[in-house]
């Protein structure tokens, strides 16, 4: 069981990723792209302008309930350091995407 929920936290992560940057196209490559991320509803959430139902929150990241469920146990995790893109995280990311799992 514990393992199909990391699976889903997991999944849900690189949802949000592609989700929060789903209306910006960088007309720059990744290694180039050093302007300011996009204003997201996530952003919104973090800074408590959306109310969200919190079920953890700490200095990394905060998960909330899906306001549109998929599934019984339908959670949303997200990081308070902006990262759009998985593939834009780099080595100093690697504790904030272990302590999302």
């Amino acid at each position: 069981m514990l393992v199909f929920r990391r699976t889903v936290v997991a999944a849900t992560f690189l949802s949000l990723a592609r989700r929060s940057i789903s209306s910006r196209m960088y007309s720059k490559s990744s290694d180039e792209a050093t302007e300011p991320y996009e204003e997201t509803i996530f952003s919104k959430i973090l800074r408590k302008e959306i109310p969200a139902d919190i079920l953890h929150e700490d200095d990394k990241c905060i998960a909330f309930r899906d306001v549109s469920p998929q599934a019984p146990s339908h959670f949303l995790v997200i990081p308070r350091k902006p990262l759009p893109m998985l593939s834009l995280a780099d080595t100093t990311d690697e504790e904030l995407l272990g302590h999302l799992l």
